[in-house]
Order: C-alpha cells, then sequence, then structure tokens
C-alpha cells in the first residue's frame, strides 16, 4: 500500500504571474506535471466538496460559500479508511458544512472558513517554541471586511475569519507564520508515521496564500521590479457584466469596478510584490514537507500531490482586487503536481480538473468509491474530449459553464449576458472576446454542442 500525502493551497497567484516557485519547480522535477490544470468550480467551498467527493457541484449541490448543502455524499476517506489508511487532515477545511470529525477522520481544522492562528494547537506551537504573538503591519486596506488603517500593527490572533483584503508585512519570525506552524505540524507527523509504519493518507491544506497578504521581509525583498499584470489594462470591452463586479474598497463603487483603475500603479505595483512575496512564502513552506519526505526516506512509498483550490483574481481584467463570478484563466487555473514512487516525470498536457485528484487518491491506494462519481485518476489512460468549469456565482449571483478544449474556450453565461469565446493560443489573457467574430462561427457552434452533450450526460441543473 503506498501512502499519500495531500498538500493543498488556496487561491493561488498560478496563471502567467512572475512569482518565484522554488519548492514547485523542486517537486515538479520529481513530479508528473499537469501543465493544464483547471479548477471544477474557482470558488473554495464547491471546489473543495468536490476534491473530497469527486462530484461535479452541480452534483454534491454545495454550489457557492454560503450555502450548507448535507455532508451526505460518499468522500475518498470513506474507501481509504475501509482499506485500512490512518487517515489524517490539517488546517483549512472550508466545504461549506461539516467538519473533519464528520469525515470520521484525525486532525485539526475549523468550520466555516475560520483563522488557524485562534487554534488551540497553534496556542500551544507558540508556548512549546518560545514563539511570540503572530504580528503584522498593516500597508493597504482595500476592502470595507476589516479596514485597518495604515501602519496599524495587529494581532491576528485577534481576528475572527481570515479574509480582510488587506497587503503588508508580517513582523513577527516567520515561524509564526501559519505556513510554517502546518508544515512544522505535518513534518512531525510524518515522522510519526516512520516510526509506525502505518499506512497513511496525510492531509494539508493552507490557509493562503488567500489574503490578507502578510509576508515577511525575507520574502518580500525577493521582489524588486514589478510589471503590472498585462489584462490589467483590458477595457472589458464586449466582456459580459459579471467582469464588472468587484467588492474592492478603493476601486470600485457600488459593487462595479472604476475603469480606468483609479488606484496608482505605483501602489498595484507594489500590492503586487506584497502578493507574490506571500506566495513565494507558502511556497517555502511546501519545499519544507517535500524535503522532510526526502529526509525521512518516505518517498520511496509515498505518493506526493500537490494542488490548489482555485485561483485569483488580483490585478486581472481591468485590475480587479477579488475573484468573483466570472471564469477567466486566473481564477481557473492551478498547480498540480503528482509524484508517484518509480514513476519518471514527464508534462502532461491534457486537460484535467483538480477534483480528479480524488479518484487518483483512491487508485494509488488500490480502492475506489462504492458507486460512480464524475472525476477520472489523472494516473488512467482515459481522457475527457473536452473539460467543463462552472461557478453558480460569489458575490455577484450569476451562473456560468466554460467549456475547455485544445486551446479554445467557450463561456457560457446566464442572466442574459453574452457569452465568450477565447483563442487562448493568440490571446492568452483573454483580451479579446470572439463570439460575434464570424470567423469562429463553426467552431463557437461546435463548443455549444459540446456543453449541450456535457449537460445532458452529466445532469446539470442550477
Amino acid at each position: 500500500m503506498k501512502n499519500i500525502l495531500i498538500i493543498v493551497m488556496d487561491h493561488v497567484l498560478f496563471y502567467k504571474h512572475d512569482v518565484y516557485r522554488p519548492g514547485y519547480e523542486y517537486l515538479k522535477k520529481k513530479s508528473i506535471c499537469f501543465a493544464n490544470a483547471y479548477s471544477v468550480s474557482p470558488l473554495c467551498c464547491p471546489a473543495r466538496r468536490s476534491i473530497l467527493t469527486g462530484l461535479y457541484p452541480h452534483n454534491h449541490r454545495q454550489l457557492d460559500n454560503g450555502s450548507k448543502a448535507p455532508l451526505n455524499k460518499e468522500t475518498y476517506y470513506d474507501a481509504l479508511l475501509k482499506k485500512g489508511y490512518k487517515c489524517e487532515y490539517y488546517g483549512k477545511l472550508h466545504i461549506g458544512n461539516g467538519t473533519i470529525q464528520d469525515l470520521k477522520i484525525d486532525g485539526f481544522s475549523m468550520e466555516g472558513y475560520g483563522n488557524p492562528y485562534k487554534l488551540k494547537e497553534y496556542q500551544k506551537y507558540l508556548k512549546e517554541n518560545n514563539l511570540p504573538p503572530p504580528l503584522v503591519k498593516n500597508k493597504y486596506s482595500e476592502s470595507e471586511i476589516a479596514k485597518y488603517p495604515e501602519n496599524k500593527i495587529i494581532d491576528l490572533t485577534t481576528i475572527d475569519n481570515l479574509y480582510a483584503l488587506c497587503f503588508g508585512e508580517f513582523i513577527s519570525p516567520k515561524e509564526c507564520h501559519e505556513a510554517f506552524f502546518l508544515a512544522k505540524t505535518i513534518n512531525k507527523r510524518l515522522e510519526h508515521f516512520k516510526k509506525t509504519q502505518e499506512p497513511f493518507c496525510l492531509r494539508v491544506d493552507f490557509f493562503g496564500p488567500h489574503q490578507p497578504y502578510y509576508p515577511t521581509k525575507e520574502y518580500i525583498d525577493m521582489y524588486k521590479n514589478i510589471k503590472l499584470y498585462p489584462s490589467f489594462y483590458d477595457n472589458l470591452k464586449n466582456k459580459p457584466a459579471c467582469y464588472f463586479s468587484d467588492q474592492g474598497l478603493n476601486n470600485s463603487l457600488n459593487g462595479k469596478i472604476i475603469t480606468p483603475n483609479n488606484i496608482s500603479e505605483t501602489r498595484w505595483k507594489d500590492m503586487l510584490r506584497i502578493s507574490y512575496a506571500e506566495n513565494t512564502l507558502f511556497d517555502d513552506a511546501l519545499l519544507s514537507i517535500v524535503k522532510k519526505v526526502e529526509e525521512l526516506k518516505l518517498d520511496e512509498n509515498t505518493a506526493i500531490i500537490f494542488l490548489a483550490d482555485h485561483g485569483d483574481a488580483l490585478a486581472s481584467h481591468g485590475g480587479h482586487i477579488d475573484k468573483d463570478s466570472y471564469l477567466s484563466e486566473e481564477v481557473l487555473r492551478v498547480p498540480l503536481l503528482c509524484y508517484v514512487p518509480h514513476i519518471k516525470p514527464y508534462i502532461e498536457t491534457k486537460e484535467v480538473l483538480n477534483f480528479d485528484v480524488s479518484k487518483t487518491i483512491l487508485s494509488l491506494a488500490d480502492t475506489d468509491y462504492s458507486s460512480s462519481v464524475d472525476a477520472l485518476s489523472l494516473l488512467s489512460n482515459k481522457k475527457r474530449d473536452y473539460i467543463v468549469c462552472s461557478t453558480f456565482g460569489h458575490f455577484m449571483k450569476h451562473h456560468a459553464r466554460a467549456v475547455i478544449k485544445n486551446n479554445y474556450k467557450y463561456v457560457f453565461n446566464d442572466e442574459n449576458m453574452i457569452d465568450e469565446f477565447y483563442n487562448l493560443n493568440d490571446d492568452p489573457y483573454e483580451m479579446n472576446n470572439l463570439i460575434f467574430d464570424n470567423k469562429y462561427s463553426d467552431i463557437i457552434q461546435k463548443y455549444k454542442e459540446y456543453l449541450s452533450t456535457w449537460e445532458a450526460k452529466e445532469g446539470y441543473k442550477d
């Protein structure tokens, strides 16, 4: 039986951003790299529930972050526990409804979104390691949620939910950061399993690099010359109304993005610098876990799966502060690596969905769900003719489906909005919506047929 280690990050700035990722690159050299991996739904709760169940959101019914669908579908843990695996989960769960106790596994998490700095396990960690409280110095506030003045010192243990859209610096030692707290927690558990020789499925879900962005100076100083993200200058011509939705404090008015963006380029570059640094900090935590696996020689019988639940729209398409209800590449594209002992590394270019890791986990354990699911094992020869991603809305209530195949992308938008069609080879930043271009009319019709076929086959319903 292979051991299985799953490492999940949240809200990663992955698609074509200039972020240093030495940990990702290190693991990539050992792994199958899925270069065209997409989130099944670019929002925490739907995507995370799909990763557990192997089901599309319309089948498990956790459609957005606000609803609380019953946790009544089989998860991959049900099959692993029957197989005799010791299953543990640490970090962010955020599946809409339920806890790890409902999943019948060990570890720690929080119901709902939560804040890792309020965990009793974190307080114990600080005490055992003689570490100070996690203090940050706020520089920019870009949302009404927890609006902090510039230069204000904040103790992160005083915040209920860790999602304020702020940018600043983590001024306590980096060991106090939740990324390294969780990494050290996992490394201790790896040491435990090395001793016990139990077959294990160990999963860690970091709370970031989601906002608030508070990296330490060490990581901020890695970034000197920042360029604005190319689609920052998108004037949103021929874009559906969902692209205008934004909840930023300084870049929007009445829930709509201001175009052209009225935050200065200097401030934007500084915010990108901080967010890039935050992504690199979490990447460093990833590297520490991979190195521990090697140090313990667990890599001889331990598969490592690294993924994210969804991407991040920061600075894209006119200067968004956060994701919303559109299906742009920035929010859909995710990193996905699968290290399997004795399988040579290679780059896989077929389009895959992040919830496919559910079937992959069970195939590594030589078991399966007791009933059929929508996911496919990343290690099988099965391949979809095309992939479909969906959203049921976020701040803006909106339903949309994206069909992606061979670097063409069709998006059907409900609510009487215009649809979208992009040639990602020629237009990787999706600046030019080709939906009305007669040159592509036959291809667009084909992609519409793909979507109709998928909806009928998968029993899609809003």
